[in-house]
């Protein structure tokens, strides 16, 4: 009796033009959601460093989260969503963190808006740094005309809040700063600022001395997550699409398997029809093709789920490159993902095979016999117009995409799309 594992072999190996479709189909989803959990695993954990606020041991900032009451169904929850933008803090905060025990300096930061030629809108700041601007030439700005910023003209002409407004340049750094009077003027808030650093105390001392407030106290990397105002927006932002395109990418090759399988089981019609006249039992012949999966699954998935590891990183870079997330929110590789992103491949894999299987092994031996030596059936009509449908929806939801230009709109829009093209291919394929 031939085992059943060199059956296994004998059979990819014969059959490797059957095999290949569910092959291509499994490595392509590894790589998908390993990427995808590249993208996730970033959103979960992903941290951005202090840059302007490094220099300051202690930072109180606005809360970079939204929080609010949700009723439902008799009960109500504390939910709390990210800002996209900064929230402000009442300049009389620097008063009260000035008392803490132990505090040696405090210094406030007032942020504003600008468009400068150029560079397009972008940010300034008061002349009160948190982190010490090393000035590659000049001094720093004091009367309301002076500016500090990466130019060497003699003077600029900036778009503010208030209109356009013309400065002299009297130092050369790498952002803009203005005189800390000039600053709260542009900045629009009277009695705020965007942020207080703090030198020397107990951070737990300070969160007290600003408790009640819609201040926050952040050390360490958190201080990149208050400087930052949008990372807590794009950190969910790829949870959602990463999700989203993992999900949809694993659907995808599960219908896809689930074709090429269900070729190659029809193919192998007279072969299994006659495992199953000498006394081969459904279970056996269930095994026999979840092991084949199982082989082909591994033997596309480790490939699959290292080739995902590069493809996050493109996949990083063309969101950085189209603004959806910040450049200075750097990728997280670990191994989750792919271990994740393989086991669920071969996991979908031997699902297709055992769906693709449950025809053949339902059968008696006679009747097995019997329906191999029939002619191919062919696709039903009821399958044929659904088919149809699941074309047209496709087409409809494509259009309807090219008119969307919310993330809220689009998002559900287009797995949904990609699921219907996937249900067509599956529906009007060989029965």
């Amino acid at each position: 009796m031939i085992p059943a594992n060199s059956m296994i072999l004998s059979t990819l190996r014969y059959r490797r033009a059957a095999f290949a479709g569910a092959f291509v189909a499994l490595f392509f989803a590894a790589a998908l959601v390993t990427a995808c959990g590249t993208l996730m695993d970033t959103g979960l954990r992903g941290t951005v460093k202090p840059v302007r606020y490094s220099g300051a041991p202690i930072v109180v900032a606005g809360d970079p989260q939204t929080h609010f009451l949700k009723h439902k169904k008799g009960k109500t929850k504390e939910k709390s969503k990210p800002n996209a933008a900064r929230a402000w803090i009442p300049a009389d905060l620097a008063a009260r963190v000035r008392t803490v025990p132990g505090v040696r300096r405090v210094v406030s930061e007032v942020a504003f808006p600008l468009v400068m030629p150029g560079v397009g809108a972008t940010e300034g700041y008061s002349w009160e740094p948190l982190t010490p601007v090393r000035l590659r030439s000049g001094r720093a700005p004091q009367a309301a005309d002076e500016i500090v910023l990466d130019s060497t003209a003699a003077k600029v002409t900036v778009l503010t809040a208030g209109g356009p407004r013309t400065y002299r340049v009297v130092g050369v750094a790498d952002r803009p700063y203005v005189a800390p009077d000039e600053a709260r003027r542009l900045s629009g808030r009277p009695g705020q600022v965007s942020a207080i650093g703090v030198w020397g105390g107990d951070p737990k001392a300070v969160e007290q001395a600003v408790k009640g407030t819609n201040a926050t106290v952040a050390t360490g990397d958190d201080r990149g997550r208050v400087e930052f105002a949008g990372v807590g927006a794009a950190r969910t932002k790829l949870l959602s699409m990463g999700g989203a395109l993992g999900g949809t990418a694993l659907i995808v090759a599960l219908l896809a398997v689930v074709g090429t399988f269900g070729l190659a089981i029809q193919q192998r019609e007279r072969e299994l029809a006659m495992l199953r006249a000498v006394a081969a039992t459904p279970r056996q012949l269930r095994r026999m093709l979840g092991r084949e999966a199982l082989l082909v699954g591994a033997l596309a998935t480790v490939p699959g789920a290292l080739a995902g590891l590069p493809l996050g990183g493109w996949l990083h870079g063309r969101m950085v490159a189209g603004d959806v997330i910040p450049a200075n929110l750097p990728l997280i590789t670990g191994p989750f993902p792919p271990l994740a992103a393989a086991a669920a491949t071969v996991l979908s894999a031997w699902l297709a095979a055992r769906v693709s299987a449950r025809r053949i092994t339902r059968l008696r031996p006679v009747e097995a016999l019997g329906e191999a030596a029939l002619t191919p059936a062919r696709v039903p009509v009821a399958r044929l117009v659904a088919g149809v449908a699941a074309v047209a929806g496709g087409i409809v939801l494509s259009v309807v995409l090219r008119s969307v230009h919310t993330d809220a709109a689009a998002g559900p829009l287009t797995p949904l799309t990609a699921l219907l093209f996937t249900m067509a291919v599956a529906l009007l394929g060989p029965p």
